[in-house]
């Protein structure tokens, strides 16, 4: 006998019907029809639990019927075959997603900047007395790092000058690069890496001077975020 009639067989025997059948096996009437009238085969993993089922060898069910130990082995493959482009479907959108995340910038935020030291370098401009500044700094995140080309850090920060009730105020903030790698990060960032606030009297004779103001890193956004530090007050930078 094949194995279709096999199942038939053993499922009279047992005097069950297919819909009780499918309740055993955890699978639909439909299927276990298609098993008996042979146009479908289990898996081999089925296949073994019908023969737990039945009280049955793996043997007896298969034996003498080649066509279904052939679908059965191509369903096998079929299936190792779908894990395996599942699995790189899934490292691709991983891969995807990594670089998506570290192609982007984020902004450094203030809490998360460990000063390690602050000095004042006096610019010249037209005999006007300016200061630019040089920070020894670490940085205390797991998922950025320093924006680093050709081995250096692009350090160059964003500068706002204030106006109205933060007249007397300049607001900076610094790039960071995402990225995943956490060991790595945490080995960068533990380093001292060298910022620079510049003079910007240089560049744009309408902007104020940065002496005599308070310098503060904020995170880009609020001017009044609890979290933005003083990197030099407004007393010291006279």
């Amino acid at each position: 006998m094949k194995f279709n009639e096999k199942l038939i067989d053993l499922r009279n025997k047992r005097n069950i019907t297919q819909a009780q059948l499918s309740k055993k096996l955890h699978v639909s009437r439909a299927t276990i029809s298609g098993w008996e009238t042979g146009r479908n085969v289990p898996d081999l993993e089925m296949v073994v639990y019908i023969c737990d089922f039945f009280n049955v060898s793996l043997d007896y069910m298969l034996r003498s019927d080649k066509k279904a130990v052939k679908k059965i082995s191509m369903s096998k493959k079929k299936k190792n075959i779908l894990i395996v482009i599942i699995v790189i479907l899934i490292l691709a959108l991983l891969f995807f997603i990594k670089q998506s995340y570290e192609a982007q910038l984020s902004m450094v935020k203030p809490e998360s900047l460990q000063i390690v030291k602050v000095s004042k370098e006096p610019v010249y401009v037209n005999n006007k007395k300016d200061y630019k500044y040089n920070m020894d700094v670490k940085l205390n995140s797991l998922f950025t790092t320093w924006d680093i080309q050709k081995n250096k850090i692009i350090n160059f920060p964003s500068v706002l000058y204030g106006k109205g009730k933060y007249k007397n105020k300049i607001f900076v903030n610094y790039d960071s690069r995402n990225s995943l790698n956490i060991f790595k990060n945490i080995h960068n960032n533990n380093k001292i890496q060298k910022l620079q606030i510049p003079s910007n009297y240089k560049m744009d004779h309408n902007l104020p001077l940065n002496r005599g103001k308070t310098v503060i890193l904020y995170d880009g956004i609020s001017k009044d975020n609890k979290n933005n530090r003083i990197i030099i007050n407004s007393n010291a930078n006279k």
